[in-house]
């Protein structure tokens, strides 16, 4: 029993809390919240370390009004151990559509002979949204809820602040954004307060072959409180279409999504 309770707990602390998980490359990638079409995204993962299979199962689901239900479940193939974690949040957007969309409109009326309907964006140019849109728009702040299978995280309220992605980059052979995320939790039991932050810079490169997508991460993630000294980790993904490799908080695994 005690062997079993360790197994959960070691699994509990390397859970994936990211929003970076998809089975698709596209600008939707990371920690986007413009739409989710509720379907289950499963993965394989295979812990370097500690030489164990996890089975990853994500689902998420956003209505009209903009509230989003997500869950995510890790079932180590291993010790038979498995966690889970979720949230339910609503969102408010200081601007609609995001710059990302923008973009992506401005370069199709361009392509197609025609002129951008948004003066200020020019979707050939560095930070094609602007500096204005980096700085200022796009900020996506969610109240809600969190809960977990760790008896620390039974339910917590949760305040989210989200920069939607914006452009570096963008052109028919590869794209380039970034994206960042904070969360503040507090505990309603204890009134203790903890959070997580991260940042992410993302190249998606297109048709490296026929076949073939390469899409390349890397960022910071931090996180502390709740009696946790704060710490900060750099993150690293590097995926060609399904197949990649990933370290998180110093882990590393490889990872198929099905």
């Amino acid at each position: 029993a005690a062997a079993a309770a360790t197994a959960a707990a070691a699994a509990a602390a390397a859970m994936d809390t990211s929003e970076e998980y998809v089975t698709v490359s596209g600008p939707g990638d990371d920690d986007e919240a413009v739409d989710f079409s509720g379907g289950l995204r499963t993965r394989l993962s295979w812990d370097v370390g500690q030489k164990q299979l996890v089975l990853k199962l994500r689902q998420s689901m956003e209505n009209p009004r903009r509230l989003e239900i997500k869950y995510k479940g890790e079932l180590n193939t291993s010790s038979g151990s498995h966690v889970h974690a979720g949230h339910v949040r609503k969102s408010f957007y200081t601007h609609s559509p995001i710059s990302m969309q923008r973009v992506l409109e401005a370069a199709a009326a361009r392509q197609s002979g025609g002129r951008p309907s948004d003066p200020g964006v020019d979707p050939d140019r560095l930070f094609p949204a602007g500096v204005n849109a980096l700085l200022v728009k796009d900020w996506v702040l969610s109240p809600g809820l969190t809960f977990g299978s760790e008896q620390q995280r039974k339910v917590q309220y949760a305040l989210t602040l989200r920069k939607a992605p914006q452009f570096i980059r963008h052109s028919q052979k590869f794209d380039c954004w970034l994206s960042g995320k904070a969360v503040a939790r507090v505990d309603p039991r204890t009134t203790q307060v903890g959070g997580t932050a991260s940042a992410r810079v993302k190249l998606l490169r297109y048709n490296l072959t026929d076949k073939q997508d390469l899409s390349l991460s890397v960022g910071v993630d931090s996180s502390g409180g709740m009696g946790r000294a704060w710490q900060v980790t750099p993150y690293l993904r590097a995926s060609e279409n399904s197949l990649g490799v990933k370290l998180q908080r110093g882990r590393a695994s490889l990872f198929y999504d099905i």
